[in-house]
């Protein structure tokens, strides 16, 4: 399926509460920076549409994925990496521990 048509369904991703526009805005912008941290310890970035419910994985190479979602993420992030992503590995909790400082 086509990005615009994904959009033009209307669909709402189960994470997207109904906190009201302000509120759902500040939930998604920090969702979208945490993923972004996460990814980047793996040489990814993520980006998503403030209007819409899709976001974009990309790596350092130029390649991208549409992720419709929160949960099209890892899969989409797991066929861009450089290397297998494990959220136990120690390497990859090394990397997002020193983000938090």
């Amino acid at each position: 399926m086509c990005i615009l048509c994904y959009q033009l369904m209307g669909e709402t991703d189960w994470t997207d509460a109904e906190l009201g526009p302000a509120a759902d805005r500040a939930a998604r912008d920090r969702r979208r920076r945490v993923v972004d941290s996460v990814l980047r310890c793996y040489g990814l970035r993520f980006r998503d549409d403030p209007v819409a419910s899709v976001g974009v994985v990309s790596d350092s190479k130029g390649r991208a994925e549409v992720a419709g979602g929160l949960t099209e993420i890892w899969p989409a992030a797991s066929r861009l990496a450089p290397r297998p992503l494990d959220p136990l590995d120690p390497e990859f909790l090394e990397q997002l521990g020193a983000g938090k400082r």
